[in-house]
């Protein structure tokens, strides 16, 4: 993409989905995206349909690191057991 394409280029400046705690719309999910581009920003509401889709599209994201996350804390809680059983005197 060249320098002029570049500058006339709309980009994401922010995404924000939550699920609504009260009122008419009490567990729906809801958001917004707003766009920068060369004419000013634009902000768009979210309905539930496409909140819904973004979720889905950052499932496996999730997925991913509560994976490593549980990975690493067992690494830990093993090298922890390792370290208690060549060291009981250091523990006790």
């Amino acid at each position: 993409m060249g320098d002029e394409q570049m500058q006339t280029a709309i980009q994401l400046k922010q995404l924000f989905v939550t699920r609504s705690e009260y009122g008419a719309d009490k567990g729906q999910l809801k958001g917004k995206v707003e766009f920068a581009g060369p004419h000013g920003n634009v902000e768009l509401p979210l309905d539930e349909d496409t909140s819904r889709e973004i979720v889905a599209i950052c499932a496996g994201a999730i997925v991913r690191a509560s994976q490593q996350v549980a990975q690493e804390l067992t690494a830990d809680v093993l090298t922890a057991d390792v370290l208690t059983a060549e060291t009981p005197d250091l523990i006790a």
